[in-house]
């Protein structure tokens, strides 16, 4: 419980300044087995949370975030964030947690990473006045109902139909395939598997708008971010 307002309040800290970010982000490597017919996934590590911010002429730049209330090794946090940094791309890391030893101050620039404990996310909450902000991002109920609306789960004893399958595959797909792969294959599965399960969805129904809410989300996320190549490349040629 303490982590997860850890990680409200600093994705209320960082989306006040436009940022995007999503939540427990899984990263996660992909292989065949079985002659090459079955696709198994090996968890790799998750982000508690991920900041990406876009500037005007469409640089991004992308933070990310550690949350911990507990009694864990600040070195070995620190360390693990700047790995994650150099394997994702990350130009900056942020280790939140509600209290900070001396020596965590002393390593945490050698490392490009901040640090935050309580009293400074209270200072940066005040600075930012993210209580004028006008959508709730505090609510920790609002946050375990869209944690209920993820998903599909079967009965051990129920089997899946074929359309249930392709349901579940566009939810694994936006969950753990999509951070690892390349923006124009993103761009163009995320229509994919949306066009494979439109029949399956009901709007009337909060959990399929929930689904494609991500799904817009990670479609102009993809959009903005290949944009970004192409203009790194020429703006005259686009």
């Amino acid at each position: 419980m303490k982590d997860t307002l850890l990680k409200l309040r600093i994705r209320r800290i960082l989306w006040a300044q436009g940022y995007h970010c999503p939540l427990e982000v899984d990263l996660s490597h992909f292989e065949y087995e079985q002659m090459g017919r079955t696709l198994k996934r090996s968890p790799i590590t998750d982000i508690d949370v991920l900041g990406i911010y876009f500037e005007p002429d469409l640089r991004f730049k992308t933070i990310v975030v550690d949350c911990k209330s507990g009694n864990v090794s600040e070195p070995n946090r620190l360390f693990w964030i700047r790995g994650l940094m150099d394997f994702f791309g990350a130009q900056e890391g942020i280790l939140v947690k509600s209290r900070l030893h001396a020596h965590a101050k002393s390593l945490a620039p050698r490392l490009s990473i901040r640090l935050l404990d309580d009293n400074g996310l209270a200072a940066l909450e005040k600075a930012i006045d993210v209580d004028k902000l006008g959508i709730n991002l505090m609510d920790i109920n609002i946050h375990k109902k869209s944690q209920e609306l993820w998903g599909i789960k079967f009965p051990k004893s129920h089997k899946p139909t074929e359309s249930e399958l392709t349901l579940k595959s566009a939810y694994q797909y936006l969950q753990y395939l999509y951070w690892m792969i390349e923006e124009y294959r993103n761009i163009q599965t995320i229509m994919d598997r949306f066009s494979a399960i439109r029949e399956s969805l009901d709007y009337s129904q909060l959990k399929s708008k929930y689904l494609v809410n991500i799904g817009l989300q990670r479609l102009a996320l993809s959009i903005l971010k290949m944009a970004s190549e192409v203009a790194d490349l020429s703006l005259i040629h686009i």
